[in-house]
């Protein structure tokens, strides 16, 4: 009995050492922080994983702790910032603010606003005509179109056709000046004038002018309009005044576009008052653009009046050099 004291006491006395609160000097342990939810959940979801894999007999993978972002103060995993970026076309570029798609040519018969100042295209284009009661014709031209300063731009044309449907010939050259009257987006459907001279190796040479508005219609929709007066110089003095209109609709950006094009031609011989034939044309148009730098467009129209031929296809390919896919930096990142 005596010995059972003895071992007991000092029990005893160990465990109300143990209860009894700390002194004032003696350090004291703070008791661990409660974990955060985050935390929890994402220790969680690791150790479910980590589970998983075993089960399945996969090796070590990377720990989700590293692919998550570090929480902040209090454990709290800081808000993510997602930006959405803005379709190419629409992204303003170069020293004018325009958008991506006026910076390559978007529809064969109907011009829009100028080439940024610095880019360069090349283009190719073939044109076959169909007419009513004679044999078909063909015309091939090369084109040279450069971004000038002031919102100007210059383009220059070298010219083979055959008119009579016979074999094809050089038929000379052509120059053309725009102008846009302001920066991208200051003037109701961005005005730009245009100014062309034909210098025709057999016949009259030929001047022409127009009234070019073009601008966004909706996201993803593009929409251009030409007011056009064409004259011969000299000879029979045809006359040509002219509305051409399209729309074009994204499909892929920066790959693949389908819109609609048309061209209404009241076309007379001896100066604007002598008898017009009507021509109106509509159809389909197709651009699909390899590379960024380049574009192949296919529009086949279709003659609606009996004046108008049976069908007239333009096939464009081209080339660009400089502006915002070689050099420009979209206006968003200029002061980055």
């Amino acid at each position: 009995m005596k010995l059972a004291l003895l071992h007991l006491v000092p029990a005893l006395a160990w465990g109300c050492a143990a209860s009894r609160p700390a002194t004032e000097g003696a350090p004291s342990a703070r008791p661990a922080p409660p974990r955060s939810r985050a935390a929890t959940a994402r220790s969680g979801l690791e150790a479910d994983v980590e589970a998983y894999l075993a089960q399945v007999g996969a090796g070590p993978v990377t720990p989700l702790a590293s692919l998550l972002p570090a929480a902040g103060e209090g454990g709290e995993i800081p808000p993510v910032k997602v930006v959405a970026r803005r379709f190419h076309d629409d992204e303003p570029v170069g020293p004018y603010n325009q958008p991506g798609w006026t910076t390559h040519r978007r529809f064969a018969t109907t011009r829009a606003y100028v080439l940024p100042e610095g880019q360069i295209e090349l283009e190719a284009w073939w044109r076959g005509t169909w007419p009513e009661d004679s044999q078909p014709k063909e015309r091939i031209q090369g084109e040279l179109g450069v971004g000038l300063p002031y919102r100007f731009q210059l383009d220059m044309y070298i010219n083979f056709e055959d008119p009579s449907g016979a074999e094809i010939e050089w038929n000379g050259a052509q120059v053309e000046l725009r102008w846009a009257l302001a920066d991208w987006d200051k003037i109701f459907w961005n005005p730009t004038l245009y100014g062309e001279w034909k210098f025709v190796t057999e016949g009259a040479d030929v001047y022409e002018l127009k009234l070019l508005m073009s601008d966004d219609i909706a996201p993803r929709w593009r929409g251009a309009g030409n007011l056009i007066y064409e004259a011969q110089d000299s000879g029979d003095e045809e006359t040509e005044i002219a509305v051409s209109l399209a729309v074009s609709y994204t499909l892929r950006n920066d790959k693949f576009y389908v819109g609609a094009e048309t061209k209404i031609n009241r076309i007379t011989a001896g100066g604007p008052d002598g008898a017009p034939d009507m021509e109106i044309l509509l159809g389909p148009s197709f651009q699909w653009r390899p590379t960024p730098s380049t574009h192949v467009d296919i529009v086949p129209l279709f003659g609606l009046t009996d004046d108008s031929p049976v069908a007239q296809i333009f096939v464009v390919f081209g080339i660009g050099f400089g502006g915002e896919e070689h050099g420009f930096a979209p206006t968003s990142l200029k002061s980055q």
